[in-house]
C-alpha cells in the first residue's frame, strides 16, 4: 500500500501483533536487504498489545543502527512493551483513539492466570494496614504470598526501568519511568495523546497529516490480512515521476 510521503521518510513500516524476538528478525533482514540512503529517516507504525521488553529493546537498537531519525506513528494500539517502543523516537504520532498502556510488570501467579506486579504491593500495603487491627488475620494473609514472587517482580521492574532509561529521551525521564510502572490502576488503561503530552513526551496528532493517518488508519483495519504476509509490512514506496524522479 503507498501513502503520500509529505515529511519525506525514507521508510515508512508497519508493526504488527506482538512484539517479539522474531519480529526483530523479521526487521533485521529487511533493513540488511533494503538500500537506505546516507542519513535515512523513518515513520514506524505500531498496532500491537505488547509483548516481550527485550525484544522492544532489541528492536529500538537496530532501528538506531540504520536511522539518523526515528518517528513512531500509533493509529491505534500499543500498549505495553510496544509502549515502551512507541515512546523511544524522536517524535510520536498518535490519532485520538490511539492509546498506549501502563508497563506495570504482569506475573503469572498460576498456568495462563497473570496478574499485576501491582497487585503485589498493594497487598503488602493492605497486610500493613490490617496488621495494627488484627494481627493474627494479617499473618495468615502474609503467608499466601510466595517471597519467589517478590523477587521476580523486582527484577522485571529493574529491566523495564533499564530499558526505558536506555531508550527514551525526555524531561523528567525518572518520573515518568515511574508513573508508567506504578501509579496506574490496571494494565490495560488508556494511555492517551493528552496522558503522553502530560508525562512530558514529543507527541503530535496523527490527524495533523490526513494522508497518513487515513493510511495508516487503513492499514489498522486490514491487519489481518496484512499477517499472513508477515509481521513487518513496507506501506509506503515514494512515487516517481516518469523520469525517476521523486514527486
Amino acid at each position: 500500500m503507498k501513502l503520500k510521503n509529505d515529511k519525506g521518510y525514507s521508510e515508512v513500516l508497519h508493526i504488527n501483533g506482538q512484539i517479539t524476538r522474531d519480529l526483530s528478525t523479521l526487521l533485521y533482514d529487511y533493513l540488511n536487504n533494503s538500500a537506505l540512503p546516507e542519513g535515512a529517516t523513518a515513520l514506524i507504525s505500531i498496532n500491537s498489545p505488547g509483548g516481550d521488553p527485550d525484544a522492544a529493546y532489541q528492536i529500538y537498537k537496530l532501528l538506531k543502527s540504520k536511522f539518523n531519525k526515528i518517528d513512531f506513528a500509533v493509529p491505534r494500539l500499543a500498549k505495553s512493551a510496544a509502549t515502551l517502543l512507541a515512546l523511544s523516537g524522536d517524535k510520536l504520532l498518535m490519532s485520538r483513539v490511539a492509546e498506549l498502556g501502563p508497563l506495570d510488570i504482569q506475573l503469572e501467579v498460576s498456568p495462563g492466570f497473570m496478574i499485576s506486579g501491582n497487585s503485589v504491593r498493594d497487598s503488602i500495603a493492605r497486610i500493613n494496614e490490617l496488621y495494627a487491627s488484627n494481627p493474627d488475620v494479617a499473618k495468615e494473609w502474609l503467608k499466601q504470598l510466595n517471597p519467589i514472587v517478590f523477587s521476580e517482580l523486582d527484577r522485571k521492574n529493574e529491566i523495564t526501568k533499564g530499558y526505558a532509561d536506555r531508550m527514551w529521551n525526555v524531561d523528567e525521564k525518572e518520573e515518568a519511568i515511574k508513573k508508567l510502572i506504578e501509579k496506574y490502576p490496571h494494565h490495560g488503561y488508556v494511555i492517551d495523546i493528552d496522558e503522553v503530552a502530560e508525562l512530558g513526551f514529543d507527541v503530535d496528532k496523527l490527524e495533523n497529516d490526513k494522508d497518513i493517518c487515513d493510511g495508516l488508519m487503513e492499514v489498522v483495519r486490514i491487519d489481518n490480512a496484512l499477517a499472513q504476509l508477515g509481521n513487518i509490512s513496507k506501506v509506503y514506496e515514494t512515487y516517481k515521476d516518469e523520469d525517476g524522479l521523486d514527486d
